[in-house]
C-alpha cells in the first residue's frame, strides 16, 4: 500500500468521524437548546459591555473583541494547517529532497474558510465574558443557543465541502533523489516513480507580470504519463532544491531542455531584486544542460 493511499485513508477516517461528531452535537443542540443557554454568562457579558469602553475604530465592543479573537486565531490556524501539510510531505519524502506543488495552496485556501467557522464554534464553549462578547454578533441570530446552532450548521456544511480539498493537498507533492522522481498529483491515489532518463521534456522560462517585469522562474518537466511538474516549487521561485534537481537531470537524463533566453531587461531586473545566490542559480539553469 502506497504512502499517498495510506494518507487518504487516514483523512477519510478523520472526515467520517468529524461529520458524525459535528452532526451528533448539532442534533443535541436542536433537541436540547436550553442546555446551551447560560443566563449567568450572558449577564456578566452584558455588564462588561455596559462598563467597558471600546476603540471608536470598531462599531461595538463585540466587534473589537471579535477582531482580537479572530485575526490571531485565523493566522495561527493557517500556519498550523500549512505546517501539518509540510510534516506529512516530509514523512512521505523521507530522505529525499521535497518540492511542494501548487496543489498544496489549492487545499490550504478552502481549509482557511473552514477555520473561520471552527474558531467561532470553539469560542462558544469557552465560557468567559470576553469570548461571549466576541462572538455575540457572529451570526446575528438572537440568543446563545440559536447562535451555537447556526455556528454548527455552518461548521458541518463547510467541513463536508472543504475538508476534502485539504486531504487531497496532503497527497500533492514531488520528491526526488539520485535515482529519479517520485510524484503524486492532486487526484492521484498512488505515487508515480520516474527515472531521470524517462523524463520526456524540460522547459525553463521567465514568467512576466502584466507590466512586463519578471514575476517568477518557471521550471517544468513532462513525465511519460503526460503529467507536467513545476520543479520551481509552490511559489515558482528557484531554490537550492531546484538547482539540485537540474544537475541530477543534467547528469542522468536523456531529454532536451527548452530554454527561453533571459533578456537584457530581465537580467537587469533580476540583478536588482534577486540575491546573489539566487541569481547564480538562475544563470546556471538558463545555460541549459552543460
Amino acid at each position: 500500500m502506497t504512502a499517498p493511499l495510506v494518507s487518504l485513508i487516514i483523512f477519510l477516517i478523520i472526515y467520517v468521524v468529524g461529520i458524525i461528531a459535528i452532526s451528533l452535537r448539532l442534533h443535541d443542540i436542536i433537541k436540547n437548546p436550553d442546555k446551551y443557554e447560560d443566563l449567568e454568562l450572558e449577564a456578566r457579558a452584558a455588564d462588561k459591555v455596559t462598563n467597558t469602553k471600546y476603540c471608536k475604530f470598531f462599531k461595538s465592543l463585540s466587534h473589537q473583541y471579535g477582531c482580537i479573537l479572530f485575526i490571531p486565531s485565523f493566522i495561527l490556524f493557517g500556519l498550523l494547517s500549512y505546517l501539518a501539510l509540510r510534516l506529512i510531505h516530509k514523512i512521505m519524502a523521507g530522505e529525499s529532497e521535497l518540492i511542494m506543488l501548487g496543489g498544496t495552496i489549492a487545499g490550504l485556501v478552502p481549509v482557511l474558510f473552514l477555520g473561520i467557522f471552527l474558531i467561532f464554534t470553539i469560542a462558544y464553549f469557552i465560557k468567559t465574558p470576553f469570548f461571549a462578547i466576541a462572538i455575540d454578533d457572529a451570526w446575528c441570530s438572537g440568543g446563545r443557543a440559536r447562535n451555537i446552532k447556526v455556528g454548527f450548521i455552518c461548521l458541518l456544511v463547510s467541513f463536508v465541502l472543504l475538508f476534502p480539498f485539504y486531504s487531497l493537498s496532503a497527497n500533492c507533492y514531488v520528491h526526488f533523489d539520485d535515482e529519479g522522481i517520485n510524484s503524486s498529483t492532486y487526484f492521484e491515489l498512488g505515487e508515480t516513480y520516474t527515472p531521470y532518463e524517462d523524463v520526456l521534456h524540460a522547459k525553463v522560462w521567465i514568467l512576466h507580470k502584466d507590466n512586463g517585469t519578471p514575476d517568477a522562474v518557471k521550471y517544468q518537466v513532462t513525465l511519460p504519463n503526460g503529467v507536467t511538474l513545476d520543479i520551481a516549487g509552490v511559489n515558482t521561485k528557484v531554490t537550492d532544491e531546484t538547482l539540485k534537481f537540474h544537475k541530477l537531470l543534467e547528469e542522468n537524463g536523456t531529454c532536451e531542455i527548452e530554454v527561453e533566453p533571459i533578456t537584457d531587461e530581465d537580467m537587469e531586473y533580476l540583478k536588482e531584486h534577486a540575491s546573489p545566490e539566487k541569481l547564480e542559480i538562475i544563470k546556471y539553469i538558463f545555460e541549459g544542460f552543460h
